[in-house]
């Protein structure tokens, strides 16, 4: 592109300069202008329209002043490009033996527009030197083709300028296959002497926005460009840029952001391959903050230094091998910022539209590479691979979000976004996925170790796919407290619909369960299998959004929080009358079981079960119920069937309910729910069954069967009515 422009202003000064020769042999030069227009109507289809007259003056040099002109678009009345006012004075006679010579050439007022086209092709195409096709500018009045490389002329560097000037200036660039466009405004450009071998002192400053992504940056930039001595026609550039310094601000709309560039002695173009020194720095802060972002309370700084290489002719750009830094300061985080230690490099071909890119991080005792290749610059396709020995993203979040329990650890607390979290928390706050839209990504990831949120899990290997705002990973697999994960999921921007489909097996429940949930619930080893799908704009909606199937099935554990043997052992009065005890989920007792297995359907973030199997020596355990994940409460009465006893001390009170069904009722909050025993309902049931037994023994023994059936019938009532005062 440099060299395009570079091309581009020769053309422009040795357009100028032949019109003034012309112009000096006639006296009125403004006859012509027609003339003038209709070379380039002809050669470019374009319309030149100079408004004014044209002036030229002879002594003490050739001089031509052009009022206010402007160039339309190929084929077309819009305006590609306008000027106020343009001078340029040269000397004759150098002129004559074809040396440039001149004083400082002056532009005011320039207003370019610059159009990329779906097929890659820039509208200004035909300005480089791309002749025009036959049949005129083609369909729909797009510009010609551009020429075979190779084609067109390559200008000597055989000039001596006395410098540039270009002020109030505005270019605008718009790319169709994106929807971006990007404007340079208030573009100044103050440059030394230009010519073969001169330093030349270069300052320009300009305020830059974007639409995709909406930004807005200042910069500035000040450098010295040495130029060679000489270039022969066909020989690549050289460029040596002392003592640069590239200064940008800017915003967008969540962040504002500084950037430094420099380098002592940068070398660009040549032949041959030289490295050059080359500093960047990077500070990135949240939008709005006043100061210095260097400061600000939450801000990430990045710095790297390294040799680069670059070529205007071919486009060839890179830099590396790197050494930098990246500062991570968030007070949620802790007092003091996050540093790591970068390593890596940067390649670019620019005519290809391609770009290389590997990098490597360094944080405490975690290392993390990283290898992405770009193609296509417009809308860029991604293929990226990424590896970690470990990596512990609780780091990065905040410590009550990173929490299992909100700071309550596995034992229970409230959670953040649990029942009672007011309107405006956290969890209500939008779910923006907007920035997946437009991406192309295809990536695979492989990390040892895995923190999140208090989950840990290793092995850990997926596959990404990134297309339309909608990312797919699948398949998905990793090592999961003992047990192996496998599936896949998806989430889509916009509706932010997403879906899970996972199988875990051979897992060991509780620890899972406590570093998911920081509830301590159950323990055993399993398998759990899940089909979900949710939509909502933020997390408490994905909540409420909820669909699905979900399946337990365990082997030699326990559900926590009760022990229903020693609690009916000691019920001493349960045969003589009782009532419904509230007891407090307690992690430390826990009614053992040789298998469990439930399934639940979620609609709407509600799982409802009514097929809960539990089994032990002593209990036959079924259930229904509903867990509302919303709301954060869980509603499920567990029928106890005791089916055996215990030796010892209590085993009589057992054997007393043995065949009877005790109703135990789960209620409150997921982190601490009470346990409901329903006495009198266990007591009904216990009393029945033994008027029942009764009743049985009677009508083996006496053959007077309908008379001791009545009188039996006739005692278990007066029993009841006297056990429960009715």
């Amino acid at each position: 592109m440099l060299k395009k422009l570079l091309i581009a202003i020769g053309a422009v000064l040795v357009l100028l300069v032949v019109v003034a020769v012309g112009l000096l042999l006639f006296v009125d030069v403004n006859r012509f202008k027609p003339m003038i227009s209709e070379t380039v109507a002809q050669r470019y289809q374009r319309t030149l329209t100079i408004d004014g007259d044209l002036s030229l003056s002879l002594f003490p040099r050739l001089a031509i002043t052009l009022p206010a002109t402007s160039l339309s678009e190929p084929a077309k009345d819009a305006i590609a490009a306008r000027i106020g006012s343009a001078r340029v004075a040269v000397a004759l006679l150098p002129l004559l033996r074809g040396r440039v010579e001149a004083e400082r050439v002056t532009l005011d007022g320039l207003d370019a527009r610059v159009r990329r086209f779906k097929d890659g092709r820039l509208s200004i195409d035909d300005l480089l030197g791309a002749p025009a096709p036959a049949g005129g500018a083609g369909q729909a009045g797009e510009p010609p083709a551009a020429p075979a490389p190779g084609s067109g002329t390559t200008l000597p560097l055989d000039v001596d300028i006395g410098g540039l000037t270009v002020s109030n200036a505005r270019l605008a660039y718009e790319d169709d296959s994106t929807g971006n466009v990007a404007t340079l405004d208030g573009l100044s450009l103050e440059t030394g002497r230009i010519a073969p071998g001169a330093a030349v002192p270069v300052t320009m400053a300009f305020k830059a926005t974007s639409k995709q992504p909406a930004a807005s940056l200042d910069t500035t930039l000040t450098a010295t460009v040495v130029l060679p001595q000489a270039v022969a026609a066909q020989t690549p550039l050289a460029l040596l840029v002392e003592k640069l310094a590239l200064n940008v601000t800017g915003k967008t709309d969540t962040q504002a952001f500084e950037a430094r560039v420099a380098s002592p002695r940068l070398a660009l173009g040549g032949s041959g391959k030289t490295d050059t020194p080359l500093s960047i720095a990077v500070t990135l802060a949240e939008a709005g903050q006043s100061g210095q972002l260097a400061s600000a309370a939450q801000r990430l700084v990045l710095n790297l230094e390294g040799p680069f290489s670059g070529n205007p002719d071919s486009g060839e750009w890179r830099y590396g091998p790197l050494a930098g830094q990246v500062e991570v300061a968030n007070p949620a985080l802790g007092p003091n910022p996050t540093r790591a230690v970068l390593s890596g490099q940067l390649a670019v071909v620019q005519p290809k539209e391609t770009a290389a890119v590997e990098l490597g991080v360094k944080l405490d005792d975690s290392t993390l590479n990283l290898k992405a290749d770009v193609a296509g610059f417009g809308q860029p396709r991604i293929n990226a691979a990424i590896q970690a020995d470990r990596l512990d993203l609780d780091r990065f979040l905040p410590p009550d979000a990173a929490s299992p329990a909100g700071g309550q650890g596995a034992g229970g607390g409230e959670r953040p976004g649990s029942a009672g979290t007011p309107a405006g928390s956290s969890a209500d706050a939008p779910i923006d996925l907007t920035g997946l839209n437009g991406l192309d990504v295809t990536g695979r990831v492989q990390i040892g170790e895995l923190r999140a949120r208090g989950l840990v899990a290793s092995q850990v290997a997926m596959n990404l796919r990134l297309a339309n705002g909608h990312l797919q990973v699948n398949p998905l697999a990793a090592t999961l407290y003992q047990g192996k994960l496998a599936g896949s999921a998806g989430i889509r921007s916009g509706s932010n619909q997403a879906r899970a489909d996972v199988t875990l097996t051979g897992m060991s429940i509780g620890p899972l369960l406590a570093a998911l949930s920081g509830r301590d619930l159950l323990e055993g080893r399993g398998d759990l299998r899940a089909t979900l799908n949710t939509a909502g704009p933020s997390v408490a909606a994905l909540k409420r959004g909820l669909n699905g199937q979900a399946g337990l099935k365990l082997a030699d554990g326990a559900i926590k929080g009760i022990n229903l043997a020693e609690t009916i052992r000691n019920a001493r009065s349960l045969l003589q009358g009782g009532s419904v005890e509230k007891l407090k989920s307690d992690s430390s007792r826990k009614t053992d079981f040789t298998s469990l297995a439930v399934s639940f359907t979620v609609k709407d973030g509600v799982a409802s079960s009514n097929d809960l199997d539990a089994r032990s020596p002593l209990f036959r355990i079924g259930g229904e119920g509903r867990v509302d994940l919303p709301a954060d409460r869980i509603d499920y009465t567990v029928q106890a069937s005791v089916v055996g006893t215990s030796t010892g001390q209590g085993g009589k009170e057992l054997e007393q309910l043995r065949g009877v069904t005790i109703p135990v009722r789960l209620t409150g909050p997921l982190a601490a729910p009470d346990w409901q025993i329903d006495w009198a309902t266990a007591g009904r049931e216990a009393l029945k069954s033994r008027a029942a037994e009764e009743l049985k023994e009677r009508l083996k023994a006496d053959p007077r069967v309908n008379e001791l059936e009545d009188k039996v019938r006739e005692r278990a009532g007066d029993a009841l009515r006297g056990l429960f005062k009715r």
